[in-house]
């Protein structure tokens, strides 16, 4: 069969998680932008928001008032992690395996080797996996999704987004 092409794509956004705490806090600036972005798309039956972290990442920043979305209090909205590690997790990941793969490393055990490839495969498995799913939601389902990341404090933020008061 051919592929279908959309002569323009259903949208994708990224934003940082939502600042809602251990409070849980809803914000209605929040769920007034979910809700505009589902009506951008009349072809989405769902607003896919898939959280890059790994649950346990995201349940942790609560206590720093931060966390993740609480899709009950969203209509036709479905979510899900997808297990990345964070830059810093995969930098030392990398860092390892380029040590491992050294030539001049006579250090390491050979075992280590395994370790590190193993872990970085690891990783970039995960990346690849929340990628297909990316697409098979906005090319399959022509569905709308939003990709969220971990809290970045507005003063580190390189550019505004929507609502940048609330983390977007």
């Amino acid at each position: 069969t051919q592929p279908k092409l959309n002569p323009s794509p259903p949208p994708s956004n990224r934003c940082s998680q939502p600042k809602v705490g251990l409070g849980n806090k809803r914000e209605s600036a929040d769920e007034d932008y979910f809700a505009a972005m589902l009506r951008a798309n009349p072809t989405s039956k769902f607003l896919y928001v898939l959280d890059a972290r790994p649950k346990a990442n995201a349940v942790a920043n609560q206590a720093i008032g931060a966390g993740y979305e609480r899709v009950e209090i969203y209509r036709a909205t479905k979510f899900k992690f997808l297990g990345i590690d964070n830059i810093h997790v995969m930098r030392e990941s990398y860092r390892k395996v380029c040590m491992a793969c050294s030539p001049y490393d006579t250090t390491s055990e050979p075992n280590n080797w395994h370790v590190a490839v193993n872990t970085w495969l690891g990783h970039q498995q995960a990346i690849l996996r929340g990628a297909v799913r990316v697409v098979d939601i906005v090319h399959e389902h022509e569905s709308t999704v939003v990709i969220h990341c971990r809290f970045t404090p507005l003063s580190d933020r390189k550019s505004t987004r929507l609502n940048s008061s609330h983390g977007y």
